[in-house]
């Protein structure tokens, strides 16, 4: 994310970025919503992510890209005040009901271990 940023910043200065900056546009919201993207969204974000991938299923775990954005808007919501529209409401349900509907597709069909090994397993007993 690091080198992202920089080579964003580099491509900024080359296309003429800073001479539409305005630093009257910098806001006690805005930087406390770079603060937020920063702290909970990297290094906490990701710090989760690492721990639920050697913990739990990755299937489930990338299920955090669809739901991410719900939580975002919500955030938004809450403390910038942002409106949520019907369209955001209805589009957030459909993303929440595919996410829970993948998630319980894929434990009704879980593939069953080889019956090779549970006979191996039953013999060594």
């Amino acid at each position: 994310m690091f080198c992202g940023g920089l080579l964003l910043a580099i491509v900024g200065l080359f296309v003429g970025e800073p001479k539409n900056f305005h630093q009257d546009n910098i806001t006690p919201l805005s930087l406390g919503a770079f603060a937020y993207l920063v702290l909970i969204g990297a290094v906490v974000g990701y710090t989760a992510y690492f721990w639920l991938l050697r913990h739990c299923d990755p299937a489930k775990v990338a299920t955090y890209a669809y739901v991410n954005p719900i939580v975002a808007v919500l955030l938004g919501a809450l403390f910038a005040h942002e409106t949520v529209t019907l369209r955001t409401l209805v589009a957030a349900i459909l993303i929440i009901g595919s996410v829970a509907l993948i998630i319980t597709v894929q434990q009704l069909f879980k593939p069953m271990p080889p019956i090779t090994a549970a006979i191996e397993t039953e013999c060594a007993r």
